[in-house]
């Protein structure tokens, strides 16, 4: 089964053709590589994962390829929590330094 019956249409023929691509002239595109694609749930729903491919020798000389998927949705969730923890952190820096400012000025 190819990896790509997960990926919306778009990507679906991208990595199709990467792939007949590695398989014509062997220069790696995505091969080795990680790549952040939309993958799609049986429901419909969309959500971020990562994708690493690998190229398997076998003793026959046959080769396979392997994927490696990693579902992003916590670790996205996480990145704009600490974002936006960031974010207004900064925002009361800035409040503050406004305050002692004020306060500077009325002492004046």
């Amino acid at each position: 089964s190819n990896i790509s019956i997960l990926m919306n249409k778009h990507d679906q023929q991208h990595h199709d053709g990467y792939m007949e691509r590695y398989m014509q002239t062997g220069v790696k595109k995505v091969m080795g590589k990680k790549r952040e694609l939309t993958a799609m749930r049986k429901d419909g729903t969309t959500f971020q994962f990562e994708l690493g491919l690998t190229e398997v020798k076998l003793g026959d000389g046959k080769a396979i390829f392997v994927g490696f998927c990693k579902d992003m949705t916590s670790l996205k969730q996480h990145r704009l929590s600490l974002e936006y923890g960031n974010g207004m952190a900064a925002f009361d820096d800035d409040v503050d330094e406004h305050k002692t400012s004020d306060d500077e000025i009325q002492r004046a």
